[in-house]
């Protein structure tokens, strides 16, 4: 799995869970651990980048735009 694929499959994890939240369904016990665990550094990191961004915007709107860019100029 390429770098790019496990950080879309983690923030996607971490989205999901946030989403099922919102909606009131019950969450998992790994569900929860793999949130508390990883959140905080997601945070960290976008909240340090030279334009800060909260990652869940990240995820919902810049993500599939980058990785398919991405993959457009790798094949060049």
């Amino acid at each position: 799995m390429k770098p790019a694929d496990s950080v879309k499959a983690l923030l996607g994890k971490l989205h999901s869970r946030i989403c099922s939240r919102r909606r009131g369904s019950k969450v998992s016990k790994k569900a929860d651990l793999l949130y508390s665990k990883f959140t905080i550094q997601a945070e960290k990191t976008f909240e340090n980048l030279p334009k800060p961004l909260k990652w869940p915007s990240f995820y919902e709107k810049d993500l599939l735009i980058l990785m398919d860019i991405a993959e457009g100029v790798q094949k060049r």
